[in-house]
């Protein structure tokens, strides 16, 4: 309806179409109904919600509460742009149109916030085809030689060996897979395979196809912007943690020592206690050099609802000057 206004020159009306704008992305992320939030991002966007957003933001006739609810309707679908499935409804967006790019030109705020999201969803959206091709792929045995450098195999996620029980786990083969069955998942699987039910019945899992993308982009992150932090690496008791629903990256560190790593993000928990041997072996492997010394340990928050996500820990292995996403580990958070 927003187009029809700007086609018939009336846009003196578009003004009234806020409210009922505003209530809509109040029921999309209602923090009460949290585990549909990125199903709901990638329907809305790909039904033109975010155009019709941008079309009110260049209203001239907005208040700026008006201009802050847009904005902050814009942020709340920029958090689940590190979501597959929401990156590829954003690449499929057309250019904005004339009158967009007139009345948010003339807003410096609009413009310098449109513009920034705009960037970042360029970025995210290039790199989500590049990993594509590249064959990044993922292995549940934390030994697994292939993981541990980087290489590309299997471009295919369903051609990996995934638990026929509990689903939660995959690997690049039946020797990996017997392997970490002895050391780790025989220990995780029942539990694990109840979590897959809740997961699924709620519309909230995190999918091997996720977490395949999030391990190559985490990697990609820390090359691109945190190059240069290199705190955690000396003394090994911290390590960096970057929060994947902020547009702007705003790299952090969490302590290994005791056992406030686990509990790291301020507003979850995590009930998935039953992986605490497979995460504190990763994370002593870490502390005590054991790896190689261009070992580096990365943790990142992904949501998936308003007060729901995952804490991805990655081990990154360094080839040349870049680092490469390998082994890796989720667990999920919940409403602390």
């Amino acid at each position: 309806m927003s187009s029809a206004l700007v086609e018939r020159n009336a846009t003196q009306f578009l003004t009234s179409m806020f409210p009922a704008t505003w209530e809509i992305a109040v029921h999309i992320f209602n923090t009460k109904t949290p585990f549909r939030s990125v199903k709901n991002a990638r329907d809305v966007i790909s039904g033109n919600f975010l155009a019709h957003t941008i079309r009110l933001l260049a209203s001239s006739h907005l208040t700026p509460d008006e201009t802050s609810q847009g904005k902050e309707i814009i942020k709340l679908l920029g958090r689940y742009a590190s979501c597959p499935d929401v990156i590829v409804e954003l690449g499929k967006l057309p250019e904005i149109d004339r009158f967009s790019l007139r009345g948010l030109a003339g807003n410096e705020q609009a413009w310098f916030f449109w513009n920034g999201f705009r960037l970042s969803i360029m970025q995210r959206n290039t790199y989500f085809i590049k990993t594509q091709y590249n064959g990044d792929f993922i292995c549940d045995y934390a030994s697994c030689h292939s993981t541990n450098h980087g290489t590309a195999g299997s471009s295919d996620t369903g051609k990996l060996k995934k638990c026929s029980r509990c689903s939660s786990v995959v690997y690049c083969s039946t020797e990996c897979q017997r392997k970490d069955w002895i050391e780790f998942h025989r220990g995780e699987c029942t539990e694990s395979r109840n979590e897959h039910i809740r997961r699924k019945s709620s519309q909230s899992c995190y999918t091997h196809q996720m977490r395949r993308f999030h391990v190559a982009y985490v990697a990609f992150l820390l090359n691109r912007y945190c190059s240069g932090l290199e705190w955690d690496i000396a003394d090994r008791r911290s390590i960096t943690s970057l929060d994947g629903s902020c547009l702007i990256l705003q790299p952090d560190s969490v302590s290994l020592e005791g056992e406030g790593w686990w509990e790291s993000h301020p507003q979850l928990h995590f009930p998935q206690h039953y992986l605490k041997p497979r995460l504190s072996a990763l994370k002593d492997e870490y502390i005590s050099g054991a790896g190689s010394p261009g070992v580096r340990l990365v943790q990142a928050f992904f949501p998936l609802g308003m007060k729901f996500g995952v804490v991805l820990t990655v081990r990154l292995t360094k080839s040349g000057d870049q680092y490469k996403g390998g082994y890796s580990m989720v667990r999920y958070g919940l409403p602390a």
